[in-house]
């Protein structure tokens, strides 16, 4: 199996760096089996396609017919109509986070969820800014700034798991042919948790579907 692995580096000061996601690919494409042909970086934002590697690594992916493996869904873009397009573009995305055999259907649904969390919480972000502001507090503090921010995302994390419910994504997986067992397990692959925190297992994705079946 051959592939061409892409990597990104954010300008905003990224934590997920470039060292970090070789070493995330390189343990995939081994443990998968996978020769890895070209090996491509570029340094910028996620925003739009407009970067000159990810543009090469597409070209290269088409024309030999090979996968284009990414560690994260971000890294490739964080616009969902980009994503979109490359997945209609007939270039085959492999993401290291959701393992080999993940469907575009399905990555899809994961950059719309992504998108509808960046989203929530930059609307989310403003309102409690605008909030702190008109008690008093002095919005140009940077740990004020943070607190606020890291309060924001704390609560949004519990809100959009509860929000989705994962019954579109348990829909895909069982659709595939996957046991409870096995469709638990490929959604704590893809760094999914209940709505406690917790591992999803057979018993509590069965529940799931069962109520899904009841709406």
């Amino acid at each position: 199996m051959l592939g061409i692995t892409y990597k990104r580096l954010s300008t905003d000061k990224q934590r997920y760096g470039i060292e970090a996601q070789e070493i995330e690919l390189e343990a995939f494409c081994k443990s998968n089996g996978i020769e890895v042909l070209y090996r491509l970086t570029d340094i910028g934002s996620g925003k739009d396609t407009d970067r000159p590697n990810l543009q090469k690594a597409l070209e290269l992916a088409k024309g030999l017919g090979v996968k284009l493996i990414v560690s994260k869904l971000d890294r490739l873009t964080r616009n969902l109509k980009d994503l979109q397009e490359i997945l209609s573009s007939g270039v085959e995305i492999v993401v290291a986070q959701f393992g080999l055999e993940c469907p575009s259907i399905l990555l899809n649904l994961m950059g719309s969820i992504s998108q509808y969390e960046r989203e929530l919480i930059s609307r989310r972000t403003k309102d409690a800014l605008a909030a702190a502001k008109a008690r008093g507090v002095k919005l140009g503090d940077p740990l004020v700034r943070e607190k606020q921010q890291l309060a924001v995302k704390a609560n949004l994390k519990r809100g959009i798991a509860s929000a989705m419910k994962f019954q579109d994504i348990i829909t895909l997986l069982r659709g595939q042919g996957l046991s409870y067992e096995a469709t638990a397990n490929k959604m704590n692959d893809m760094g999914l948790r209940t709505n406690r925190g917790c591992l999803f297992k057979a018993n509590s994705v069965r529940r799931l579907a069962v109520r899904l079946t009841r709406q």
